[in-house]
């Protein structure tokens, strides 16, 4: 794509666009870069500036701002035949020092720079970088420390862990096998097997009883 005045703005944030086209009025033409990027070129042919599609921070829009500024800046300036003054292009402020000039037409009649955190306005590059550096802990806060990695399970625990996982398949196992057996039994059968089990328990149960009165006589033994 060759240069033109009538770019391809998509994309662009506005105080990117914004900047691309205020150029384009003092007669600078753009073309897109193969990255997204605007290449502007100035009236003269040497003076170049390039434009981020975002310009929200500071320092980008510094870098693409200051070649224009200072391109206008200088085009701005006359100098009057009869005395050998230079004048404002934009105001008439005379002075007979260029560096002068160049100062006041930055400082006068550039763009003020807006603080991205407290929005202060600031007339020119050395005084908004110096003002930049009074939010230094905002604009480049320390980076957030890397979160600690979660101890392992100790040795012991994975040991006590598998062998609870063994246990559970175990009993699961026998569970399933009995609910098959039991599935598989007459009903007649199966009641006589409860009965079994039921003798069992009652069984147990007695002797459970017995140790406990044994255990209980002892006791009152050992109180005499």
């Amino acid at each position: 794509m060759t240069y033109t005045t009538n770019p391809n703005l998509n994309g662009f944030d506005k105080k990117a666009t914004k900047l691309v086209k205020d150029t384009l009025k003092m007669g600078w033409v753009a073309k897109r870069g193969k990255k997204s990027h605007m290449v502007l070129q100035a009236p003269d042919g040497k003076t170049m500036a390039t434009v981020q599609p975002n310009l929200e921070a500071a320092r980008l829009y510094d870098q693409a701002a200051a070649p224009i500024e200072a391109w206008r800046s200088k085009n701005s300036v006359e100098v009057k035949e009869e005395d050998g003054k230079f004048i404002c292009g934009l105001c008439g402020h005379e002075t007979d020092n260029r560096m002068s000039m160049l100062g006041h037409t930055t400082s006068r009649h550039s763009e003020p720079r807006v603080c991205p955190v407290c929005k202060r306005k600031l007339s020119t590059p050395s005084a908004y970088g110096q003002h930049l550096k009074t939010h230094r802990d905002i604009l480049n806060p320390p980076p957030e420390p890397e979160p600690e990695p979660e101890p392992e399970p100790a040795v012991e625990e994975q040991a006590v862990e598998s062998i609870s996982t063994e246990i559970e398949v175990i009993e699961a196992d026998e569970i399933a096998k009995r609910r098959a057996k039991y599935a598989s039994m007459s009903t007649s059968k199966l009641v006589e097997e409860m009965l079994k089990m039921s003798e069992l328990l009652g069984e147990a149960a007695s002797r459970l009883s017995h140790y406990e009165e044994k255990n209980k006589l002892i006791d009152e033994v050992l109180k005499m």
